[in-house]
Formats: structure tokens, sequence, C-alpha cells
């Protein structure tokens, strides 16, 4: 009706032109598997604009009718298995079968309920509450010496420290207003308060890698808990670490240089004795009157 020939249409949908004369003939035979007949003829259907899904139910029909031909099935051996349909009565349960399973219900919610309280047991133990105290209310409570904290100022060639006084060169490059430029790096993780020109910056635990950069006009004062944890930078050249670890260290720097407070001890007091020993007198007899007088 459309005109085409079988090897128009092989050159349209891709289908050897075999295989659709098998399809136009019904040679089952003659095609290859049921899947790839499938396919097949779901194409050619498509092409020439026919209904494809009742095309391929009868299709299938003819599958099974084919199979159901070449594979009969045989009768079943023995008799055949009677499937009672009506459901027992509650009352054929007998009240063992009853208690058991009640019982093992019981155990089962039992079980839940002890695993959730050691679930919630074994969390609770496994964040230790801590007991430590904080760097900085050590630092707090060991900032109240007994002797009277003094600031003496040393110059900067009378320390220990490694250094000598800032060049004017280097601070010529600084503002009027400023004469100490102090960058601090923290390396470690430690407490640090520091005082510019007598307010306080910053009074807390540093941040390891980050840079803490300060400018003063008269003084920059460093107090840390641990010296190894941070590395100065003043008036832009580099001092490296303030100490060592685990040591507190209090720099002060200035325009001249780097001083440290000392502690000036208290003037010692002189005990006293409460009672002043008075030299005893020795006891003389009183006369004793005779019997003229």
């Amino acid at each position: 009706m459309l005109s085409l020939t079988i090897e128009e249409v092989e050159r349209h949908i891709h289908v050897r032109a075999v295989f659709l004369r098998a399809l136009e003939q019904g040679a089952m035979q003659e095609l290859p598997s049921p899947v790839q007949t499938r396919g097949m003829f779901a194409n050619y259907a498509g092409f020439l604009d026919l209904d494809v899904d009742s095309l391929l139910l009868r299709f299938a029909d003819g599958l099974q009718a084919r199979h159901r031909e070449r594979h009969p099935q045989k009768p079943p051996r023995g008799r055949p298995i009677k499937v009672n349909e009506k459901v027992p009565p509650l009352s054929a349960f007998r009240a063992g079968d009853l208690l058991i399973g009640g019982g093992m219900i019981i155990l089962l919610i039992l079980f839940t309920i002890w695993g959730l309280s050691r679930v919630a047991v074994m969390q609770s133990q496994y964040y230790p509450q801590v007991t430590a105290p904080a760097i900085s209310n050590i630092l707090a409570v060991t900032s109240i010496p007994t002797l009277l904290q003094e600031v003496t100022l040393i110059p900067a060639q009378a320390t220990s420290l490694p250094l000598t006084p800032v060049a004017t060169g280097a601070t010529g490059t600084l503002p009027a207003s400023i004469n100490v430029e102090l960058n601090v790096m923290a390396v470690e993780r430690t407490y640090m308060r520091v005082t510019v020109d007598g307010k306080v910056q910053f009074d807390g635990q540093a941040v390891p890698g980050t840079v803490y950069p300060y400018e003063a006009k008269n003084q920059v004062e460093i107090l840390v808990g641990s010296a190894s944890g941070l590395s100065i930078t003043y008036n832009g050249r580099s001092l490296g670490l303030m100490g060592t670890f685990g040591q507190v260290v209090d720099n002060i720097y200035t325009a001249q240089g780097i001083q440290t407070p000392t502690a000036t001890p208290l003037p010692s007091r002189t005990a006293t004795p409460r009672f002043s020993p008075t030299p005893s007198r020795t006891p003389t007899l009183a006369p004793t009157p005779t019997s003229g007088e």
C-alpha cells in the first residue's frame, strides 16, 4: 500500500531484508532470538505507522502458543495437595504458646530499654569533664606575688637579650606619632596579654599562625605564659622567639630598646618581743624586833 520495497525499508530502519521477509511471511525459524525479533518487529511496525503495542501483545501470545506446542505440560504425579482455606479459631491456640510469645515480647522490650540506657551511660562517660584550670586563671592567681612589683627601666644594652639599640634609620620610616611598631606572630597556643601605652589591647589565648600587629607612641608591654609560643618583629627587625617552652616572660618594648620589669622585695620587718625582761631583785630579810624595843 505504501509502494515501498523491502530494500527501501532496509535503508530506512537498518534491518536486514532477509529478516524483514521472514517477518512478513511469519517464518519464526529464520529469525534470531525472541528478544532481537521483538526489537526488529517493533521497529518495523513503528516505521509502517501501525499500532505497536497491540502487535507486540499478539507477538507475545504467538510465542507462548509456540512454546506450549513444543513443550506440552505433563500431568502432575501423585495426589494433589489440599489447601485448608478455613482459618482456625483463636481457641485452637494453646495457652503455652501464648505465654511463650508474650514472654519473648516482654524480654525484647526490656532488652531494648537496657540497651538504650547503656548507650546513654557510655556517651556520658566518653566526654570527661575538664578539671585542669586555664593558663589565664593560673597567671591571674600568680600575678599577686608576695613581693611588691616595681617596674625598673633597664637600658637595652644592660639586658640579657642579644639586642642592640634600635637604629635611627629603622624608626625613620614610622609616622611621627608612632615610635614602636611590633608584630607578634603566634607559633603555638599560649596565653598572651598586650598593653599598648597603658591600655590592654589583648588578653587571652593566642591562635597559632595569627599575626598581631601593634603600634605605640611610648611602649608596648607583652606578658606571655610560654615564651616559645610567640615570635617578635620589633621595628622591622625579627627577634625570633621570646624564650623557651613554659617560660613566663614580661617584656616592654620602647623606642630606646627592650626593658624588663624587675621585682624589689619589701623592707624586712624586725621581730620585737612582746615582753621586755626586767632584772630580778634579790629579796632582803626584814629586821627581827627585839624584846627591849
